[in-house]
């Protein structure tokens, strides 16, 4: 689980990842890789019932995010659909 986690990762805002380490109470860092580290760590110790609900949530975010970034390349393609 923690593998689909981390490709959800990838198409996060960083809002979206702060509201994420909220979520699983891990509090913000310096360093960023260690930041993402934490998030993960805190969401192995969770119970699989929780951690499959978390990687469903994050699913879901990204999926806006896929959305949402092919709309804005749309309007850039086509900027008088407006």
């Amino acid at each position: 689980m923690e593998k689909q986690l981390m490709e959800c990762f990838t198409h996060f805002q960083l809002v979206d990842l702060i509201g994420f380490a909220n979520i699983l109470q891990v509090p913000e860092e310096e360093n960023f890789e260690d930041y993402v580290v934490n998030i993960v760590e805190a969401f192995d110790k969770k119970p699989r019932r929780i951690r499959k609900e978390l990687v469903k949530l994050a699913k879901q975010v990204r999926d806006n995010n896929i959305e949402y970034d092919k709309e804005m390349a749309a309007k850039k393609c086509n900027p008088d659909s407006e």
